[in-house]
């Protein structure tokens, strides 16, 4: 798929990069037993076990968050991460991100360790429910809009 988009000029946007705080130093039990990314995926925590040691390993190194080493990770194959900011840590690892760089070796290292897993390996039906659940509430949004109770207002 990435290539695909590279030829046609589209940017790829990567969807919760650190796994709803999966890839974060803050994943505790609780936090693991609640995080929806790893319901979706089926994931085992010991599944993640070599990806984790490795991002923190690099977060070490660099002197970053494990969040930054992974957010990071995204930029340095073209990819942009869209990240979520709930708290001024989550801004801070969010920014942190910039200006600097993984060297080829530890991207590549981290390619090594990466899950082979993805959203999309969920059933077709699955899928298909969440993308026509999101179609109906952007025709939803749309026709409320229409009708002038929508809240988005024309710049002048």
């Amino acid at each position: 798929m990435k290539e695909t988009c590279d030829k046609l000029g589209v940017k790829v946007i990567a969807f919760s990069p650190i796994g709803q705080g999966l890839l974060t130093e803050g994943l505790s039990d609780e936090k693991w037993a609640s995080n929806k990314a790893a319901k979706i995926m089926r994931l085992k925590r010991e599944e993640l076990t070599r990806l984790r040691a490795v991002v923190l390993e690099l977060a070490q190194k660099y002197k970053k968050s494990m969040a930054q080493v992974a957010l990071n990770w995204c930029i340095q194959h073209d990819v942009i991460p869209l990240v979520g900011c709930r708290t001024p840590q989550q801004a801070r690892d969010s920014v942190g991100c910039l200006g600097w760089s993984l060297s080829i070796e530890d991207v590549k290292k981290l390619d090594e360790v990466a899950l082979d897993k993805s959203t999309l390996d969920s059933p077709f039906w699955r899928r298909m429910f969440f993308v026509s659940l999101f179609a109906i509430v952007m025709v939803t949004c749309r026709f409320l809009d229409f009708l002038g109770f929508g809240s988005v207002v024309p710049i002048k």
